[in-house]
């Protein structure tokens, strides 16, 4: 990925994809202007990947892990750096309780997605119902096996 400004762009910085790229580059004469100190650590700061949806806000996201092995997936390899164990993993109770500060764009719920049913979004309800909508869209997909 490429990180640049767009002529036109109202964001801050549009993410370009090198292997979509189509065509040819011709006579490109533009001087490279340099990122402000402090721009891609704020730009990546509270997202997973390079992608800021539109319409997408900070939120205090809340998941439960229904295995030990998915709960110490997540706390060994976090997929965030605001990743929080608000609840260890208990066997006698089956889940455990991990949150996020997060962006939760669509790399975020890709990564969430992974983990099945052992992994369940619980707030914000606006973001459970969305996998909720996500996950019977692809059942759908496979009734008709």
């Amino acid at each position: 990925f490429v990180l640049g400004y767009k002529e036109g762009s109202q964001r801050s910085a549009d993410v370009f994809a090198l292997d979509r790229i189509e065509g040819q580059f011709n006579n490109v004469k533009i001087d490279y202007i340099r990122a402000l100190p402090g721009f891609y650590d704020d730009f990546f700061k509270n997202i997973v990947g390079v992608t800021h949806e539109p319409g997408r806000k900070l939120e205090h996201v809340v998941v439960k892990t229904h295995s030990l092995y998915v709960h110490g997936l997540m706390k060994t390899k976090p997929v965030h750096s605001s990743f929080a164990e608000v609840c260890p993993y208990s066997s006698q109770d089956g889940y455990g309780i991990i949150s996020y500060d997060i962006e939760p764009n669509r790399e975020f719920i890709g990564r969430i997605l992974t983990f099945g049913a052992d992994l369940e979004v619980m707030e914000p309800v606006a973001l459970r119902k969305e996998i909720k909508n996500k996950a019977e869209r692809l059942a759908h997909v496979y009734m008709e096996l």
